[in-house]
């Protein structure tokens, strides 16, 4: 009875010890394939990770590379900038300049004309003045031929011919008289 019951509780243990491996092999080879999936998954993630990570630092260079062309460009506008506003500050330099030789010419242009109507206006004056002496010299030849007496016409002509000296006149007049009597 006790070898039976021994025996019994031996095949018992056995029994549980069998069930226990079992379990344990069941459990050591769910270990295994949740591991094998672990590391899958990390090799998965890993591999995931590391593109990513590539992706990533291509973005990067990229983004550098496109941020130097972008602060090269600026420069780059800066200096046009620089040189655009100081062309600007030439040319209106130059303008002012022009705009200031533009209103001496015009002014001079205005004297010019103002001075050029004065001369024509006084040459009109002269031409009728002289048309008007000659009619007197006319006059005074018609009246000497009629009287014979040059002293008269030199004294007819004398007050007749203003900012002129008398003696001038008379020389004039009786040149003129005496060319004229002759012809």
């Amino acid at each position: 009875m006790i070898e039976n019951a021994l025996e019994a509780r031996v095949q018992g243990l056995e029994e549980s010890h069998r069930t226990a491996i079992y379990e344990l092999r069941n459990l050591l080879t769910a270990q295994q394939r949740m591991s094998s999936r672990w590391k899958e998954e990390a090799q998965r993630v890993t591999t995931v990770f590391e593109s990513k990570v590539l992706e990533l630092r291509g973005d990067v260079k990229r983004h550098k590379q496109r941020s130097q062309q972008l602060t090269d460009l600026l420069q780059e506008s800066r200096g046009k900038a620089v040189e655009s506003e100081q062309l600007i500050a030439e040319y209106a330099d130059n303008l002012r300049r022009l705009e200031n030789r533009m209103r001496e010419a015009a002014s001079q242009a205005t004297t010019a004309i103002v001075k050029s109507s004065q001369e024509i206006a006084r040459q009109r004056h002269l031409t009728k003045e002289n048309e008007h002496l000659k009619e007197e010299l006319e006059i005074a030849r018609h009246k000497l031929s009629r009287n014979g007496n040059l002293a008269q016409l030199a004294e007819l002509a004398m007050p007749q011919w203003p900012n002129t000296s008398n003696a001038a006149n008379f020389n004039m007049v009786s040149k003129e008289v005496f060319l004229d009597s002759k012809s």
